[in-house]
């Protein structure tokens, strides 16, 4: 057999997967080739398949099929090394997410055990396998997998079955033929690995054209849709295309628009549909239309969407104030200084109600690298979001939005952790005063001066800014706290503010905790009514479960085979569940301590480890 290039088998295998006509300009743009460029390489494909009695047909208009045989299949797959891409290697996860997509891209369509056996060269038993878990994926979508007599597909509705094929295509893709390095030309804003994942289903020309309609929208409107909201709404116009022009039309929306709601945004969307219809003469119809309208409703950076989100304003600010009180009181820390951050997730959490009201789910990229990093902020900020979400009669909020909130969140921590404000006041704020200043900046890098003044201004000074003071001379701060030192900074001064700095930091953590974890846990849950609020996981096997319950009181959970511990949380009072939480928080960030919890074998030994507290050693 002539040797074929890396492109040429990455062709055979493409073509192995088609069961209808395909034209090598589908082929070619999948490969980020020319046309001219793949039918040369078809020239060598079908001299080299002809040895193997494997055919290339060929239908004017139509385009090419290969004719092979399922004993063809066998071989041809021995013959290149591996079925699917080079890079998949035919893993197990590669084959579950292609019998996946292509569930949900026929979804309504049955297929066999039978075929998916002999498609994917596999046993019968390992696509049962395959099948359960793709029916847990599905659950979270509100699909169900349907198998009976006539096959197997997915039921459900045609809002849900959009939402999980955008979130399986938003991941990383694996089309082959593409270079992290080139950049496929008419493309705008992708990165390679969206990119790919959305050439598994799309062409490059669909593509193309979809990004053309969001970049005219951009240059229309003079704003820059972020990147996140960019390809969610991208990926959604490409979905509709495709299962439209499958017959797939979105179920009613029941949604209210009368005419004075035809707003700009709305004209933008129906500008979309009229393009979509110029381009490849489909309607998509009223439905599709106001999805769109909804999908550019849940960006805030569009004139026309503010005054629409202008109504929201007061529920926004309300529930961002809301989240930032519950988290202040389980972090310990006063996140309400931080203005600029604060009036950023003002401007998230208002188009995310939007989002709310219209099912509009998005997918985050940074999920996974949250779930990663800052699975404790993650998981505090979805028990945060239960919490305020439950106050204010919201809708369930999805992980991939808390992701958002909680990098709010978390920027805020490493802001405030990482610089102490601190007033100096002098006698006259002028000469020895700014020596002092600049050798306490050289001496304690975490500490920021905000300002030097005089005591005679102390009293006309706002100091909400302000963590405490340290002066020359005797003053009375009210409640901020205060250390008198010598205007040269002496050995002894030096030492005296840095006890300081940590008592201040140790008092802060007891006022805002003031809870002991070992008090409270009991043997075994009470007989007390109690209604399920939030579970979360706070670090790999470490769980905290949320209940509603009149009598406050702890309990812990081990299973014995895998080791995984769960922390029931029953109480009526959000207070109390922010003192409780501040403690699992801190234990959490002891690697000391979590890591002997995880290496405890039974639930006295894990109790144990509780019972000593849980505030981070120093």
């Amino acid at each position: 057999m002539k040797s074929l290039s890396k492109r040429q088998k990455n062709f055979i295998r493409m073509m192995m997967q088609e069961d209808c006509y395909r034209s090598v300009h589908y082929y070619a743009d999948k490969l980020k080739v020319s046309d001219k460029t793949l039918k040369d390489d078809l020239k060598m494909i079908r001299q080299v398949l002809e040895e193997e009695k494997i055919q290339v047909i060929g239908r004017t208009g139509r385009g090419i099929l290969l004719d092979m045989e399922n004993r063809d299949r066998i071989k041809m797959t021995d013959i290149l090394g591996a079925y699917g891409p080079e890079d998949s290697s035919g893993s197990v996860e590669w084959r579950r997410g292609i019998i996946l997509k292509n569930l949900l891209i026929h979804s309504g369509k049955s297929t066999s055990l039978q075929k998916l056996s002999e498609e994917y060269y596999v046993g019968k038993a390992s696509i049962v396998n395959d099948l359960k878990l793709i029916e847990k994926w599905l659950a979270d979508f509100d699909l169900k997998l349907v198998r009976n007599v006539e096959g197997t597909r997915i039921e459900g509705e045609e809002i849900n079955i959009r939402e999980a094929i955008a979130s399986l295509i938003n991941g990383e893709g694996t089309a082959g033929g593409l270079n992290d390095d080139i950049q496929p030309d008419g493309i705008c804003r992708l990165n390679m690995p969206t990119l790919r994942g959305l050439l598994e289903v799309f062409s490059l020309e669909e593509i193309i054209f979809v990004e053309s309609l969001l970049v005219s929208l951009e240059e229309e409107e003079g704003i820059d849709i972020n990147d996140i909201y960019y390809v969610n709404i991208l990926t959604h116009i490409l979905i509709c295309i495709k299962r439209v022009r499958d017959g797939n039309k979105m179920d009613s929306l029941n949604d209210d628009l009368s005419e004075t709601d035809r707003n700009r945004v709305y004209q933008k969307a129906d500008q979309i549909a009229r393009s979509i219809w110029e381009k490849y003469e489909i309607n998509i119809g009223e439905e599709e239309i106001t999805y769109i309208y909804q999908y550019l409703s849940s960006l805030s950076t569009i004139e026309g969407v503010k005054k629409e989100i202008k109504q929201k304003r007061s529920i926004g600010e309300k529930v961002a104030m809301a989240l930032t009180d519950y988290m202040s009181g389980v972090m310990g820390v006063n996140f309400f200084k931080e203005k600029t951050l604060l009036e950023g997730l003002m401007l998230h959490i208002r188009p995310m109600l939007n989002r709310l009201e219209y099912n509009i789910q998005i997918t985050n990229p940074l999920l996974e690298e949250m779930q990663q990093w800052y699975p404790q902020m993650l998981g505090i900020c979805k028990i945060a979001c239960t919490v305020v979400g439950k106050r204010f009669h919201l809708k369930k909020i999805r992980l991939d939005e808390i992701a958002n909130i909680a990098t709010y969140y978390q920027t805020m921590i490493v802001k405030l952790s990482s610089r102490i404000n601190v007033l100096v006041v002098c006698h006259s704020g002028f000469g020895t005063s700014l020596l002092l200043s600049e050798k306490i900046k050289q001496e304690f890098p975490k500490i920021r001066v905000i300002d030097t003044i005089s005591s005679r201004k102390l009293k006309e000074r706002e100091l909400g800014d302000t963590d405490f003071i340290i002066s020359t001379v005797p003053v009375n701060p009210g409640n901020i706290p205060n250390l008198m030192i010598s205007a040269l900074l002496t050995k002894q001064d030096i030492k005296a503010i840095r006890n300081y700095i940590y008592d201040i930091c140790k008092s802060q953590e007891t006022n805002s905790a003031g809870v002991k974890l070992g008090e409270m846990i009991r043997e075994s849950p009470s007989d007390a009514e109690r209604e399920m609020i939030c579970k979360a996981e706070l670090i790999s096997g470490f769980y905290v479960n949320l209940w509603y319950q009149e009598k406050s009181e702890i309990y812990l959970d081990m299973d014995a085979e895998t080791s995984a511990l769960t922390i029931d949380v029953c109480t009526s009072s959000e207070e109390e569940q922010q003192k409780i939480l501040h403690e699992l928080y801190c234990l959490s960030m002891d690697k000391r301590r979590t890591e002997r919890l995880k290496s405890a074998k039974t639930r006295e030994e894990a109790l144990d480890v509780l019972m000593r507290g849980g505030r981070v050693e120093q």
